[in-house]
């Protein structure tokens, strides 16, 4: 069903007397997508890209012989002459993320934690001998700009234990990394610093990590997605542990997610509260964080 017929399917259901106007379906519709409750993953038709571009065509195994910063600066100047056809895309698949190799799409999922792993990636590329180029939806925060914050203010905090993509529970158990991360619902993702991450030995680079750029705050920053496992405990002391994509943000210290707070080394948005589900308890009086069940 393809959305505006979904939309007008809703509008017919809720009859005529329905305060709500075919927009805030339509919003509700593409948050709903956007948290991957919508439609499960589901491979797609490819559909080939609006103009040629020399990427498309180049062979896996050139791109593999560049050097880190070669791939890097390909991968953003290739993500910047297509922009707008790539957010042509994801909207067309309702999709979080796509696939594409050899200028089409291959696959695409609305559901970010079916994030394709570098295992996959490098066997897409090995097979298709095309570069296999993953471009996501950018993390909209639901947020505007600080004004100037009062010596008393703080930011709601969470504990969280962090290990690698293979990592099961019994791992993350006995070797977890244990950082604090901002809560703040208005951010739709988990953010990381890329760097804390590497000097942890919790993500390994690889030639198939494709650098993205958005903007936040008015400042652009490059963030890569990596499956993360991250583990949350009850006031109880009981632990559970999911594996999440995460947006790992690099030159953390220089981004704009640390303008509020510079000692911040990441950011726990809404899909960690609602993948687990936690309840969590804000107690603005004392100042603590709560998290009740798990």
């Amino acid at each position: 069903m393809s959305h505006k017929t979904l939309v007008e399917a809703v509008m017919e259901r809720l009859g005529d007397q329905t305060p709500l106007a075919p927009q805030t379906v339509e919003a509700v519709l593409d948050t709903l997508s956007e948290m991957g409750l919508l439609t499960p993953s589901q491979p797609v038709a490819p559909q080939t890209a609006s103009s040629a571009d020399p990427a498309w065509t180049m062979t896996f195994q050139t791109y593999l012989s560049l050097s880190g910063t070669e791939r890097r600066e390909l991968v953003l100047e290739v993500q910047e002459r297509n922009r707008d056809w790539i957010a042509q895309q994801l909207k067309a698949h309702r999709a979080a993320w796509i696939l594409v190799c050899g200028g089409k799409v291959i696959e695409s999922s609305t559901d970010l934690n079916d994030y394709p792993s570098p295992q996959r990636l490098m066997q897409v590329g090995q097979e298709q001998d095309r570069i296999p180029f993953v471009f996501s939806r950018p993390p909209f925060f639901e947020e505007t700009v600080w004004t100037a914050l009062q010596s008393n203010d703080f930011y709601p905090a969470l504990p969280l234990s962090v290990g690698a993509e293979d990592w099961d529970h019994t791992s993350l158990l006995a070797q977890g990394r244990s950082l604090t991360a901002d809560l703040d619902t208005g951010s739709p993702y988990l953010f990381f610093s890329w760097e804390w991450l590497l000097s942890e030995n919790l993500v390994t680079p690889t030639p198939v990590d494709f650098p993205q750029t958005w903007t936040h705050l008015g400042r652009q920053y490059v963030y890569y997605t990596r499956t993360l496992r991250v583990g949350v405990a009850d006031e109880g002391g009981t632990v559970r542990s999911l594996p999440i994509a995460c947006e790992c943000v690099e030159d953390w210290q220089s981004s704009p997610l640390c303008e509020v707070n510079p000692a911040r080394l990441a950011l726990a948005g809404r899909n960690l509260l609602l993948q687990f589900p936690l309840t969590v308890e804000l107690n603005g009086s004392a100042r603590v964080t709560r998290v009740t069940s798990v």
